[in-house]
């Protein structure tokens, strides 16, 4: 499975659209950070919110992308992944990199998502009573860590010694 960097792009197209539809009905004094029943006990002003928000997102998403890049230039010794000499040797390390970029990618995407998903819920907490979404935000979670834990046994399972 390859996932194009394009595509890194909708993640920030959603967060604009959010921004878009919600910025003006915002308080000025945004809820941004909650306890584990949904209460508000964190709080920073609108633009320093949206300003976090893009500046998270373009962090996250420079590190995914940069991933493979720095892959590339890692001595194998380095890179951790199971069976890497195997995978890593001169006849098989460009496939095995173009694959691992493809699989890092996806993840990120997955990762991008989850935190537009997150922002919306806190978009709805203060356009709402300022309390933060419990079951959907538990749910993106357990969603969030289903994903990463599917992506690292599909790893192994795909890097194992062939036969």
């Amino acid at each position: 499975m390859t996932f194009r960097t394009p595509l890194f792009a909708v993640p920030f197209g959603l967060a604009a659209l959010q921004g878009w539809h919600t910025h003006k009905r915002l308080p000025e004094r945004m809820a941004t950070h909650f306890d584990f029943a949904g209460n508000a006990n964190g709080w920073m002003s609108r633009p320093a919110f949206f300003a976090f928000y893009f500046v998270l997102l373009g962090f996250m998403a420079a590190t995914f992308l940069g991933i493979p890049a720095l892959i590339r230039k890692l001595p194998v010794g380095l890179i951790n992944l199971p069976n890497r000499h195997h995978w890593l040797a001169p006849e098989r390390r460009e496939e095995t990199i173009a694959d691992l970029a493809g699989r890092v990618r996806g993840l990120g995407l997955v990762t991008l998502l989850f935190i537009v998903a997150v922002m919306q819920l806190v978009l709805t907490a203060n356009l709402g009573d300022g309390r933060l979404p419990a079951r959907p935000m538990w749910t993106g979670l357990a969603l969030i860590v289903a994903v990463t834990v599917g992506w690292t046994i599909a790893l192994f399972r795909h890097y194992r010694l062939p036969p």
